[in-house]
């Protein structure tokens, strides 16, 4: 085996651990830089989603308020109708007041005349819910054939003297006001965000769809698995996404952020990118110094060969100035010019 192949198999030796602790701190800092942005995305679900269940807290706090009418216990639905239209106009979220009886027969219903009461809900099963409960209950978004709006259901029992349900009050909320919560978060135009209630459909979103779009594929799979985490899959508009999510245990709704893989990842490409060519440019050098070097020490090598040669055969054996660089082959080159010389004064005594 030549020299120089020696020197480039010790390079090699010092280079490779090299390489690989390289390799190892780019992983490393891409598991750090995505452990950093789902840390961060899953606090801000968190906090969207405390946000959103303040939120209908305050509406049925505020149902409940009027639910003590005592209009409503005296058993009076067009002094009730009244009274509710006047709390319609102070709440500029809400679209509509129904009042029900807990079989889900309308008594009152601010979207239309009470005149033409009653008849049943037709959603009548968010009224059985709260008779089967007994407790407040928020409905999922859908089209009011009164309203012809959007709306989302807040509902809450009202009890009679025996203890039993009574009435079933109920305000249907603007989803706008979900929306609003959304917007505030002020995340970067590129992510979405998303308020989905439990049947998947979107009760508001950044950007903005219909409340008739469901969640995309990945978004209900990774519910099934747990009530908060992160997952990568793509949005509604296909774009590759990682997705930090957080569900209500209230409600029932979920609160997602996505954030495109493409930016996730930014940093820890970035660091591989400086990391590939920094590890590159140190191998070039490496090879290149292995090279040079190289050359320079199996050159005099050749030349004492030369020398050796020359000894063998009886001629005069000189120093090569290319010797000068390295003390070993000049030391050696000198012993050879003394033998050679002790070799000639041996033969000429």
């Amino acid at each position: 085996m030549r020299l120089r192949t020696r020197l480039f198999q010790l390079v090699a030796g010092a280079v490779v651990p090299l390489v690989l602790l390289a390799i190892a701190l780019g992983v490393s800092l891409a598991t750090e830089q995505q452990e950093t942005f789902r840390e961060g995305a899953l606090a801000r679900s968190r906090a969207l989603m405390t946000a959103v269940d303040a939120e209908l807290r305050g509406h049925f706090r505020a149902v409940e308020a009027l639910g003590a009418s005592g209009n409503l216990a005296a058993g009076d639905p067009q002094a009730f109708y009244a009274e509710a239209d006047r709390v319609l106009e102070s709440q500029p979220d809400w679209q509509n007041v129904i009042l029900a009886r807990a079989d889900g027969l309308q008594l009152v219903n601010l979207a239309v005349p009470l005149g033409s009461l009653p008849v049943t809900l037709p959603d009548i099963d968010g009224v059985e819910d709260v008779t089967r409960t007994l407790q407040p209950v928020v409905g999922n978004v859908y089209f009011g054939t009164n309203t012809q709006k959007y709306g989302v259901p807040v509902r809450v029992p009202i009890f009679g003297e025996d203890a039993n349900v009574k009435y079933v009050l109920t305000a249907v909320i603007d989803p706008g006001a979900f929306a609003k919560l959304l917007q505030a978060q002020d995340l970067p135009a590129t992510w979405f965000t998303g308020l989905v209630d439990a049947t998947g459909h979107f009760v508001g979103r950044v950007p903005a769809v219909s409340h008739e779009s469901l969640a995309s594929e990945s978004f209900p799979s990774a519910l099934r698995a747990a009530r908060e985490g992160w997952f990568r899959g793509r949005t509604l508009e296909g774009i590759d996404a990682y997705t930090a999510f957080s569900v209500s245990a209230a409600s029932g709704w979920s609160a997602g952020i996505a954030i495109p893989a493409s930016e996730v990842n930014a940093g820890a490409r970035s660091a591989a990118w400086i990391i590939v060519l920094g590890t590159l440019a140190s191998v070039a050098i490496a090879l290149g110094f292995a090279c040079v070097h190289g050359r320079s020490i199996a050159r005099p090598i050749a030349q004492l060969a030369a020398s050796a040669r020359s000894l063998g055969q009886g001629l005069p054996v000189t120093n090569p100035p290319s010797y000068a660089g390295i003390r070993e082959v000049r030391e050696v080159a000198s012993a050879l010019s003394e033998a050679a010389e002790a070799v000639r004064d041996m033969r000429d005594g």
